[in-house]
């Protein structure tokens, strides 16, 4: 899934003397990020497209590098872009044994976004706990202070699923300084449980990323450790949103 904040241009046809020169307008309700006035334009459109253009523009095309891109002239605008790419989805090897063993996978999710003000990840899960098998499931990794993640510990017992992120711009919650999370290198070492529905801010950035986009790698983890757990597939569907800022 996947979702952007867009600028929506607004096009008028106007018939102006010849200008070489733009500003920015606005009043208390709007604002023109970019004006060019020139002497003509129009919309045309069929049922698949629609073209907006001016007459007299100057210098008008995309130049890019490998970092940046050059939207020349008064028809690029100012438009934001946003992609999210998840690699494969997760799949945790089976344990053979019913009551005790664990199991860990992962999943890296690529964002890609020209926004200059970065973007943010969130991830949530459709049902909670998250693996279910008909009327069974097993728990969600619930950490000693809720919300808050944590070295991964299940006390004798008891089954949890879990999760960890590691990458360059997650939250400093899961980040661990060999002793203690909430500092240090996000190594994918501190787990929290997911919360149902409610997302839960895995990654972000404040500026654009580059054309490779920013990874940030969930890491899954399973353990049953003396507790009866009835043999099958438990599954369940987790939601990746990216949002530009």
């Amino acid at each position: 899934m996947k979702r952007a904040s867009t600028i929506i241009s607004i096009f008028a046809y106007l018939l102006l003397v010849s200008y070489a020169g733009a500003d920015t307008m606005s009043s208390a309700n709007y604002k023109i990020v970019q004006d060019s006035l020139n002497y003509g334009g129009s919309v045309s459109s069929s049922t698949n497209y629609s073209l907006n253009d001016t007459a007299g523009d100057v210098a008008p095309g995309s130049i890019s590098s490998t970092n940046y891109t050059i939207g020349g002239g008064y028809l690029p605008m100012n438009e934001t872009t946003l992609s999210i790419s998840l690699l494969s989805p997760t799949s945790l090897s089976s344990l053979q044994d019913q009551t005790s063993g664990s199991s860990t996978d992962t999943s890296p999710v690529t964002v890609t976004t020209d926004d200059p003000a970065g973007y943010a990840l969130t991830v949530s899960a459709a049902t909670s706990p998250l693996l279910e098998k008909g009327s069974d499931s097993i728990a969600d990794y619930a950490e000693t202070a809720s919300g808050t993640p944590e070295f991964w510990s299940v006390a004798t017992g008891d089954a949890a699923f879990g999760f960890s992120v590691s990458g360059s711009n997650v939250p400093g919650l899961f980040k661990d300084n060999g002793s203690a999370c909430g500092s240090g290198s996000a190594n994918g070492l501190c787990f929290m449980g997911f919360k149902g529905t409610n997302p839960i801010t895995i990654g972000s950035m404040s500026t654009r990323t580059s054309t490779s986009g920013d990874t940030t790698t969930l890491h899954y983890q399973m353990e049953t450790k003396g507790a009866t757990i009835s043999p099958g597939t438990y599954g369940g569907t987790l939601t990746l949103t990216a949002t530009a800022n």
